[in-house]
């Protein structure tokens, strides 16, 4: 309950979460995306940030910061690994960029997941945010090179995808609140 130690406690862990994502800044080669040493770096950082704000109700911003480290995390390491595997620098960047795109679809779909099981709204909006800003991304940086044909294309999958999105997302959150309503009538 200490407002001083935990104020000390968050600063100490502060450098802890961070300092992971710096091996992205220097040149440590990894064998396999998501399988090595650099990702475990990471998530051991994201787990100890979890956990601790799991123990201490007074840490609920630590889940938040938890959860962005995650997905910088998620975000950096595929773009990281082409630029280092990939011999041709056209295609690593290009890989790079639809890594990050793909990265963050099934980053999205696994906290909208995550947020409708654990019935979470905070994961569930932070889903949609996630979702709204890859799409801008395909729409404004993916297809800037592309032919107009597949910039057509790609507009309307974007298109179709969000508003199936949002239809089960409304159909979903329905069905949570009338659970909780039965809930709420029976107890």
């Amino acid at each position: 309950g200490n407002r001083a130690l935990r104020a000390v406690g968050l600063l100490t862990l502060a450098p802890a979460v961070v300092l992971p994502l710096a091996v992205y800044a220097n040149g440590w080669h990894e064998r396999w995306m998501f399988a090595n040493a650099r990702c475990a770096l990471v998530a051991a950082a994201v787990a100890v940030t979890a956990l601790w704000a799991r123990s201490d109700a007074g840490a609920a911003r630590l889940r938040h910061a938890a959860l962005a480290v995650a997905l910088l995390g998620l975000t950096l390491e595929p773009p990281t690994w082409f630029v280092d595997h990939v011999d041709d620098v056209h295609e690593a960047r290009r890989l790079a960029w639809f890594s990050v795109t793909v990265t963050w679809v099934l980053s999205a779909a696994a906290l909208l997941v995550a947020g409708f099981r654990l019935d979470r709204r905070p994961l569930r909006l932070t889903a949609l945010a996630l979702f709204v800003t890859t799409a801008a991304k395909v729409l404004l940086i993916d297809m800037s090179g592309a032919l107009q044909l597949y910039r057509i294309l790609a507009f309307l999958l974007v298109g179709v995808v969000l508003v199936i999105a949002s239809w089960a997302y409304h159909r979903a959150e329905r069905r949570l609140a009338a659970t909780r309503d039965a809930d709420d009538a029976a107890g």
